[in-house]
């Protein structure tokens, strides 16, 4: 059986939202809407209902690529030809367009992803140009969604996926939980310890030792180098052994160097742990084989080992990139994986299902990944855990923020 959205509730909710824009007296109007909820559509409404002819209006997006999604909203929910009168301009030039105009000169202007509008080159200069604003955001970080309250007070209008779900706007998706494991048999990973100033190390021959040797190497010596040979569970605890101490060392002195030491020790550990999952995200793709995903990958090494021609990520051209991505929407591939993109500011067609590969304390970045598959009828979300590791920490506070059938689900099932 399919799943039935509730148009008339989806109806109800754009209508009531460009009446309070319409009534409103604020400047700024916010709309914290769920992807797949449908941002774009509330924005082309609003925009019907003031009218092109009050003011002019222009409509900001983040990537070049974002603008073709937004022809193709105009084209799908507009048939008067507003966007023939609407300039599109992304972040990075709109203030270099509006320094063209004469003094003075106001606008009707329309935000895609609103946290942009931080950015230095826009705020504060863009508030003077102003007249009535239209803000979009999926999901924003909490500290940038308080700055964004307190510069520009917007009316705020939020809908998100939690109530989306339970008024049958969108679907709920089945969350698994699928736990990965490291190997503690073979020792196939190289820990690189040094010890010393820089010059004497390159004149000194590399030690090669197995883990739990190195303690026995490093003590009582000034100067060495070693490449330990360790399990990647091995490497691993070495990472985290990595972390704590640099933490202690932080809170001990708290320098910004210990700050700065301990981060990138989080880091590696985190990196590491994530590029351990290739073995799951390879049996959930071919499990998957014949429906359409979007893997979250958990670096860009990761996305361009296992994905190859399917992999999108800044490192990648941005001509190619698009092409991978166009690739996907004309249904000529069927995964994308991905690296720190796609997150919002595009409408993916067709997605199955995603795999998160790596997840991280925000919350809201798990949630906007998760709403890449919300358009499907039958969405699954598929999120890779290590356990006994930083993972089951965040899985915890991840947890909190899903909606509760869905945790329900989660907390039932461990693999599928």
């Amino acid at each position: 059986m399919s799943f039935v959205k509730n148009v008339e509730k989806l109806k109800d909710l754009h209508s009531k939202g460009v009446d309070k824009f319409i009534q409103g007296d604020e400047k700024y109007t916010l709309f914290e809407y769920a992807t797949g909820v449908g941002k774009s559509k509330q924005a082309i409404d609003c925009l019907k209902a003031f009218g092109t002819d009050k003011l002019p209006v222009i409509l900001v997006y983040w990537e070049v690529a974002h603008k073709q999604n937004w022809l193709d909203e105009f084209e799908k929910w507009d048939d008067s030809g507003m966007i023939d009168k609407i300039t599109l301009v992304t972040y990075a030039s709109l203030m270099k367009h509006l320094g063209n105009r004469d003094v003075g000169s106001k606008y009707l202007m329309i935000f895609d992803e609103a946290h942009h509008m931080l950015m230095p080159t826009i705020w504060p200069d863009v508030d003077k140009y102003i007249d009535r604003a239209v803000l979009l955001t999926a999901t924003m970080p909490p500290k940038r969604y308080s700055k964004i309250l307190t510069r520009y007070r917007p009316l705020r209008i939020k809908y998100d996926i939690a109530k989306a779900i339970n008024d049958s706007v969108l679907p709920e998706p089945k969350i698994w939980i699928v736990n990965s494991d490291l190997d503690n048999y073979t020792r196939s990973e190289i820990i690189e310890i040094t010890k010393g100033p820089k010059q004497k190390l390159e004149k000194m021959e590399t030690v090669v030792c197995n883990y739990g040797q190195h303690f026995t190497y490093l003590k009582g010596v000034k100067v060495i180098k070693l490449a330990v040979k360790a399990t990647p569970f091995e490497k691993l605890t070495h990472l985290q052994q990595q972390v704590d101490y640099n933490e202690q060392i932080y809170y001990a002195q708290k320098q910004k160097w210990a700050l700065v030491k301990w981060q990138r020790a989080g880091g590696a550990r985190k990196q590491f742990i994530g590029d351990s999952k290739d073995y799951e995200i390879k049996s959930l793709v071919k499990k998957m084989s014949g429906k359409r995903g979007i893997i979250f990958c958990s670096s860009v090494a990761q996305a361009d080992r296992i994905g190859s021609k399917a992999a999108v990520h800044s490192k990648i051209k941005t001509k190619e990139r698009n092409e991978r991505i166009e690739q996907f929407q004309e249904r000529e591939i069927d995964t994308l994986y991905v690296n720190k993109m796609l997150v919002e500011g595009m409408n993916l067609v067709g997605i199955d299902y995603v795999i998160i590969a790596q997840l991280d304390k925000e919350s809201l970045t798990m949630i906007q990944k998760m709403g890449r598959g919300m358009r499907s009828d039958f969405p699954e979300i598929f999120i890779i855990v290590l356990p006994n590791s930083a993972d089951a920490v965040y899985l915890k506070k991840n947890i909190e923020a899903l909606p509760q059938g869905s945790v329900d689900n989660l907390m039932n099932r461990d693999t599928p």
